[in-house]
């Protein structure tokens, strides 16, 4: 029991890194927050690698968007429905993977200073498959991993 409190305060300490217990967001970010997501509430907060990570719906969409510790927006990963794939890029994906058996996420990335990506991750009858579109429906990455039976 005794080497349980040892390392209790190392544990406290690692943890707190990782979420913001009841800690005030600095005012630049949470300002900058609002610019770009008026009206928008946050689920919660994090802060991880020295990042601010807010949580939060936009609509029906969740929505993660990080910030820089000056307040400055990095990146903002929306999660979509089928539907809401721009019209290229699931035309292309229907055409190339007839065989989808599980679509696991559906992602819109932005990032500073670079057009939308669109995130697809799903199981094929044979193998895990990770693409990464243009909105001009283009494959700009592609990652796949075959299905290990159980």
């Amino acid at each position: 029991m005794n080497r349980f409190y040892q390392f209790l305060p190392t544990f406290i300490f690692t943890i707190s890194t990782f979420c913001l217990f009841g800690q005030t967001i600095p005012e630049a970010i949470e300002n900058n927050f609002q610019k770009k997501y008026p009206g928008k509430e946050v689920l919660e907060w994090e802060f991880f690698d020295g990042k601010y990570t807010a949580s939060f719906f936009s609509g029906d969409n969740y929505m993660v968007a990080n910030f820089d510790q000056y307040g400055n927006w990095i990146e903002s990963t929306r999660q979509l429905k089928e539907d809401q794939l721009p019209k290229r890029v699931k035309k292309c994906w229907n055409k190339k993977y007839k065989d989808v058996q599980f679509v696991s996420a559906l992602l819109e990335v932005e990032k500073m200073n670079q057009k939308p990506r669109y995130h697809i991750s799903f199981e094929s009858s044979k193998d895990l498959v990770n693409l990464i579109y243009s909105k001009k429906g283009r494959i700009k990455s592609k990652a796949s991993e075959p299905i290990e039976p159980d």
